[in-house]
């Protein structure tokens, strides 16, 4: 993978330093069609729903997860969550 180009105001092109990946294998939501079903975590460990959906803004980057719960459900900004593709868990930060 390439790394990042940035072009500072009044300079030449330098490599930007790649973001540092997150502890315990936690990340972002990358790809939304993977995470259907799974379970959504508490800032406690506590399951409390599971992903019903992922909703994409234009430019197909994911926006909102859909959270199924008993009765009803709730959407989530993804900038509120950390998936753990090993557990099949999102967690909220």
């Amino acid at each position: 993978m390439e790394p990042h180009r940035t072009r500072p105001a009044g300079g030449r092109e330098e490599a930007a330093t790649p973001p540092e990946p997150r502890r315990g294998g936690r990340e972002r939501v990358e790809n939304p069609s993977k995470c259907r079903g799974y379970a959504i975590l508490d800032a406690e460990g506590k399951k409390f729903g599971e992903v019903g959906e992922v909703f994409a803004n234009p430019s197909g980057e994911p926006e909102y997860i859909r959270v199924k719960m008993l009765f009803k459900s709730v959407l989530l900004p993804v900038e509120m969550v950390e998936v753990d593709d090993g557990r099949r868990t999102i967690s909220l930060r």
